[in-house]
This record gives C-alpha cells, sequence and structure tokens, in this order.
C-alpha cells in the first residue's frame, strides 16, 4: 500500500497537479487493480453518501450562491455541477472546490 502526506496548501502556492490529492485519487481510481466485492460495495456506499451530502447542502445560502455563480461561468474545460447535465462544465480553480457540491 502506497502512502500519501495530505497536507493543506494557501490558494496563492501553485501546487503540481501531479502532487494534488485530486490527481492521486484519480490515479488510484483509474488504475486497473481487480475489486473483490467488499470494495465494491464500499465505492457504492461513498457514492450514496457524497450524493446525500450535496442533496442536504442544496439549501444552504454558501452552496446556492457558489452554484449560482458557477452557473454564470461556463467553461469548455470546467467542472460538473452536482444535478446538471454532465455535458455541461463550469469555472473551475478556487470557485471550482465549490463547484463539487
Amino acid at each position: 500500500m502506497i502512502s500519501h502526506k495530505v497536507k493543506v496548501y494557501p490558494s496563492k502556492i501553485h501546487l503540481p497537479k501531479k502532487k494534488q490529492l485530486a490527481w492521486k485519487i484519480a490515479e488510484i481510481a483509474s488504475d486497473n487493480a481487480k475489486l473483490d466485492k467488499d470494495s465494491i460495495e464500499m465505492v457504492i456506499n461513498r457514492i450514496i453518501d457524497n450524493a446525500s451530502v450535496a442533496i442536504a447542502s442544496l439549501n444552504r445560502k454558501s452552496v446556492i450562491s457558489s452554484r449560482e455563480m458557477a452557473l454564470k461561468h461556463p467553461r469548455k474545460n470546467g467542472a460538473n455541477l452536482f444535478g446538471i447535465d454532465s455535458k455541461k462544465k463550469f469555472v473551475s480553480g478556487p470557485l471550482g472546490q465549490m463547484v463539487l457540491l
């Protein structure tokens, strides 16, 4: 098992993509390791948990504001917005962290 050190960086510091947590998670998610039944069940539960948290947060003022800002800033290579057609992409970057909700 590979252990990754996770550290929070201020937004003013440019962290190369390959050192970002999202990149490392994507590398693991895209490898061809065989999954057992327990692993598959865990992934399904995480997807359900993530969707539940996103749905529960939709009525919070900060989330409403973030979604509205994102909707006004479509981007060809941007991020998906929960509950919106996955073919549509929106601003990513500092705002993109909030867009994931």
